[in-house]
């Protein structure tokens, strides 16, 4: 009794402090983003530094998904030893049922005949491929295992690159912050640095071996890609200077084809950035040399992986999602088939982003299923762009076009995914949660920038940001697919027990 109330109390002391500290009258509200130091720039690094020691701990917690129940999730560190042995598939024998079925990717008939097979394996001409991007092999998995002898597994990899992407994701947030929204303070920085960094990693943190390990390396490429470009396009630089930035964006954003082709589609948002890049410019022959030259990774990167996935698959377009042995036959994804599979594109699309479940009773009462946009409200600033209001901010401050096609990526990713995948899980909103949260601190500055009383909006901004804040944690608790709450059944219970202070509610 004593301990649950000594727990109580140090959690409602926490949110006392957090409170205390972003107080109308904090010294964080009267600080803006153009005046900042030094010790400004500690307590970025310190809040990082945090949340990266957070999310190293929580993604620990599930037996299932932290590296001890392996199973058949270290096909990284497998195919690993495969290219070291100079090879492309998995060095592993099918089942002879397996090679006598016509249809191996039957999932009812396979199971009907209990013929065994690899699951979340591509399988084609009796080989076993891993249809998972390959790029984080180059990245983490073989480097580590040249260096150390040792394999690498996914669950750390995942965490290097969550941790990357945390890091990138801050540099690019104050870089904007300073480039386009100078007015913003100190204070709401670090809370949308925050709110942001665990929004987009949460499904990283909950599930983080194995399926979000291409997921969480695809945002580090992508959002050190988005920072590169934008540097590139916005900053007043040399054209060489710029070009070197741009080759940078590009090599990053490529490499994000090889980890996973639907959250590589975010690279659409480089089109509007090109064009304001040319605005004023002639297309010259030296110019016209320097852009080829900058776009160049996107061209030798693309040569690599349809190389790869010909000498597999012998399609250069195939990743191996058609010839996946898992829960659904995927042979005939990826096309609409009449109006019927156009209204079930659409209405996953919809419900993926803003699907609004009724609660459930229980704490955490976030249920599964809640959309990508409604599980934070924040989130919804990132369509403000779509505003006559927003739209006109967003051009004085040269934005405009990447805004739009910033959120219009989001509708794209969502639609390929409901064409490709049988089942959008809760994992597969990664995709999109970074770009989102991009977009809402784009929509949440210019919001800002608009206000006469600074201090008064930020204090207004970072209780909103705190509110939010809470809801990932909730979202995190939510028990799903043998996460920490779902593995340990009553671990929800001991936590309302706890923060209540064991009082019937």
């Amino acid at each position: 009794m004593i301990k649950s109330i000594l727990t109580g109390i140090l959690f409602w002391g926490g949110i006392g402090a957090g409170l205390f500290l972003i107080r109308p009258k904090a010294a964080l509200h009267r600080t803006a983003v153009a005046e900042i130091r030094g010790k400004h720039r500690i307590w970025i690094v310190l809040t990082v530094a945090v949340l990266i020691c957070v999310m190293l701990f929580c993604s620990m917690l599930s037996p299932m998904w932290n590296g001890s129940m392996v199973d058949y999730m270290d096909e990284y560190e497998r195919i690993t030893e495969s290219f070291l042995n100079h090879r492309l598939d998995f060095d592993m024998e099918p089942d002879p049922k397996l090679l006598a079925m016509e249809n191996p990717y039957d999932t009812a008939l396979r199971d009907r005949e209990e013929v065994p097979y690899l699951l979340d394996h591509a399988y084609y001409h009796g080989r076993f491929y891993m249809y998972f991007g390959v790029v984080p092999v180059f990245l983490a998995f073989l480097p580590y295992r040249l260096l150390t002898g040792q394999a690498l597994p996914s669950v750390h990899a995942s965490q290097l690159f969550a941790a990357v992407f945390m890091i990138g994701l801050a540099v690019y947030f104050l870089w904007l912050a300073r480039k386009k929204f100078p007015q913003m303070t100190i204070g709401l920085l670090i809370l949308l640095i925050i709110l942001f960094s665990m929004l987009s990693t949460v499904y990283v943190t909950k599930f983080p071996t194995l399926y979000q390990t291409p997921i969480a390396c695809g945002m580090m490429l992508e959002v050190w890609s988005l920072y590169f470009f934008s540097r590139a396009v916005w900053e007043k630089r040399t054209e060489q200077s710029a070009i070197r930035w741009a080759f940078w964006g590009s090599l990053c954003g490529a490499l994000t084809f090889g980890c996973r082709p639907p959250l590589a589609l975010a690279n659409l948002v480089v089109l509007p950035m090109v064009i304001q890049y040319m605005k004023g410019k002639k297309l010259t022959l030296r110019r016209a040399g320097q852009l080829l030259w900058a776009a160049s990774p996107y061209l030798v990167v693309a040569a690599g992986l349809m190389w790869y996935n010909y000498a597999r698959f012998e399609n250069p377009f195939e990743f191996g999602q058609r010839y996946q042995l898992t829960n659904d036959d995927q042979t005939s994804l990826g096309s609409i088939h009449g109006l019927n599979d156009l209204v079930r594109v659409l209405v996953v699309t919809w419900n993926t982003l803003f699907a609004v479940p009724r609660l459930e009773t229980a704490f955490p009462f976030l249920p599964i299923g809640i959309g990508a946009v409604s599980c934070c409200p924040a989130l919804f600033a990132a369509f403000t762009c779509l505003s006559p209001a927003g739209r006109r901010i967003s051009r004085e401050k040269d934005m405009g076009g990447f805004q739009t096609v910033l959120v219009a990526a989001v509708v794209i990713v969502v639609l390929f995914q409901a064409m490709w995948v049988p089942l959008i899980v809760e994992r597969h909103k990664s995709d999109v949660l970074y770009l989102l949260s991009i977009g809402a601190f784009m929509g949440i500055g210019e919001w800002f920038s608009r206000q006469a009383k600074p201090a008064a909006a930020s204090w207004k901004a970072c209780l909103a940001a705190c509110f939010c804040i809470a809801l990932v944690v909730l979202l995190f608790l939510v028990p799903d697919d043998f996460s920490y709450t779902s593995y340990f059944q009553g671990t929800t219970d001991w936590i309302w027990s706890r923060i209540t202070f064991n009082l019937n509610w």
